[in-house]
This record gives structure tokens, sequence and C-alpha cells, in this order.
């Protein structure tokens, strides 16, 4: 469960970093935000890194098949 706190700490430190505009700060925000989501990710059980990856692959042939129609 340490691992679902730690996962979504990054992601709320990551959106906080991208609200920042202090640049010193923001990267400060951005390299703890990753930090906690690597290791809550790392410290997740292998399904949940199966099926977040699978996510993410999809998530990027999306992303992909739509910049390359509309270009």
């Amino acid at each position: 469960m340490t691992y679902c706190i730690l996962f979504f700490l990054g992601l709320a430190t990551i959106w906080v970093a991208l609200k920042t505009t202090e640049e010193i700060y923001r990267l400060a925000l951005t390299s703890l935000g990753l930090l906690a989501l690597g290791w809550g990710y790392f410290s997740s059980p292998c399904l949940f890194q199966f099926m977040s990856g699978i996510l993410i692959l999809s998530a990027y042939q999306i992303y992909i098949a739509t910049v390359e129609s509309s270009s």
C-alpha cells in the first residue's frame, strides 16, 4: 500500500512543479516528484508494473497515431 502513497505523492509533486513559476523550485519539485514516483513504481507489485507499462505504451501509440494523422 505504501507504493500507492508514493506514486500519488510523486504525481502531485510534479503537478505542483508544473504550476510553479520559479525555475529553481520547479527543478527541485520535479526532481522530488520523479524520485517519489520511481520509488513507488519500483516497490509496487509486478501486476501493477505490467498494467501501468501497458497503459503507457497504449497512450504512446495513440499519441503517435494522432501526430502522424495531423501532419
